[in-house]
Formats: C-alpha cells, structure tokens, sequence
C-alpha cells in the first residue's frame, strides 16, 4: 500500500510487458540475418539489383591481390582450377580469383574483391548494424 494516499501502486502495462516485447524484438532482430540468408539460398529473396539481399556490392573497387601477384589477359590465367562464376585457383582449396582489367595498381592483375566495410551494400549495413545493435 501507499503511505500516502493508502492505495496499491499497480504497474503500467509497459512495465509489466516491457520486458517481455523487447525481448521478442530482440528475438526477430537476431534472426533477421540468418532469415535473410535462408531466403537467398531458397531464392526467395534473390541477390540481384537493388533492394537485392546481396550482403556486399558487386565488382567493389576494394581488391586484395593474389600472393604473389600474377599478370593475367583472361581470369584462367589465374589458375586451372574453375571455382564458378567466372573465377579460378591455382588449386583445389585454394582461393579464387579473376583477372580484373580496369585503372589503377591491380588493372591486369589477377584478384579478388574484398569483403570489407567499403564494400557493404545497404542490405549489407542494415544487416551488421542489426547484429550487433542486438
């Protein structure tokens, strides 16, 4: 009871429930990037243009070079082993490049796009800010 007025303080709903609904939008919050993978792998929700569920952009300017470097004409000369999508390893195993002919040091040279920050698309942001806000 309350000393002053004698009557029983009876919590709001949004103290009684607060916990409960933050709680399950955590819940929503945590599986929406494993969601989002499940609808791309089905192709549900597929990676092409925009609003695509691709996490980063396609053909990113950030480029990580092969070690040691290695001059290409065409990405098999990357390597004979065909890793899919146009890409290829010196190997089984290995990692897979293409040969990326455009401006700048890695023009003719075989690499690979770089999964970095500068490289997320918007999905990509939604989706890190999400995970780790939760």
């Amino acid at each position: 009871r309350n000393a002053v007025n004698g009557r029983r303080h009876i919590p709001g709903h949004c103290m009684r429930f607060g916990p409960a609904y933050l709680t399950l939008l955590a819940a929503i919050l945590i599986l929406g990037d494993n969601m989002r993978h499940v609808l791309q792998d089905t192709n549900v929700w597929p990676a092409g243009p925009w609003p695509g569920s691709s996490q980063y952009v396609p053909n990113c300017a950030v480029r990580i070079a092969m070690s040691p470097p290695r001059s290409c004409n065409a990405s098999t000369d990357c390597g004979s082993f065909d890793c899919g999508g146009g890409a290829y390893a010196v190997g089984e195993g290995s990692s897979c490049f293409t040969c990326y002919i455009g401006e700048g040091s890695f023009d003719h040279t075989c690499s690979t796009g770089m999964e970095s920050m500068s490289c997320l698309s918007t999905v990509g942001l939604v989706f890190l800010s999400i995970s780790y806000a939760v």
